[in-house]
């Protein structure tokens, strides 16, 4: 795939999450999201922390790594090869075609959500934030060379994935937690008004 046709493609998909977001998850009261289905379990809010916490790390990393590399005049547009690693890394993370959610993944406490009702305006207004700081880092990725540019991944300096395989990831590990989400809201039990 070409490097262009890979971030437009995750443009698209960014654009597909706050479209869900918008029209699923806005609507609902602070009551259904801090809903949990069990007490081991996320409500949606603690599932859009979770991908901020997640997620920042990664922007933060990549604007850190590309203010030390010279970007290009003009969008590079050669072929992404993805790494070993990376690509089984965002393999593993993205939510299958019908949205179901396979293989448990254990997280970092540094990246578990607050356990107590967290502010209805203040996550999706951050989260809101949030999105539009990856698709800026998108954009600025156009000029980069996806292939060649190393990110740390969250787990620390072993694993280094290439650009295009971390912003890879970060997307499919919103897409990963935005179904999440969904489900929360298809539990049993799960409120259908403000009362609760």
């Amino acid at each position: 795939m070409k490097f262009l046709s890979l971030l437009d493609s995750l443009t698209k998909d960014s654009v597909l999450i706050n479209k869900t977001l918008n029209e699923q998850i806005h609507m609902l009261s602070e009551n259904q999201l801090n809903w949990k289905p069990s007490a081991e379990k996320w409500s949606v809010l603690e599932c859009l922390e979770h991908i901020m916490l997640s997620g920042q790390y990664y922007i933060d990393e990549i604007n850190n790594r590309l203010t030390g590399e010279t970007p290009e005049s003009n969008p590079l547009n050669l072929d992404f090869k993805p790494g070993i690693i990376g690509n089984y890394s965002v393999k593993s993370m993205k939510p299958g075609p019908s949205g179901e959610i396979t293989g448990k993944m254990k997280t970092f406490k540094r990246m578990e959500p607050g356990k107590s009702n967290l502010d209805q305006e203040g996550v999706l207004a951050d989260f809101a934030r949030y999105q539009a700081d990856l698709n800026a880092v998108i954009e600025k990725s156009k000029y980069y060379n996806l292939n060649k540019v190393k990110i740390r991944s969250s787990i620390g300096n072993l694993i280094r994935f290439k650009l295009g395989d971390a912003l890879r990831f970060v997307v499919a590990h919103n897409q990963r937690h935005i179904q999440q989400s969904l489900n929360v809201m298809k539990s049993a039990g799960f409120p259908a008004d403000n009362s609760g």
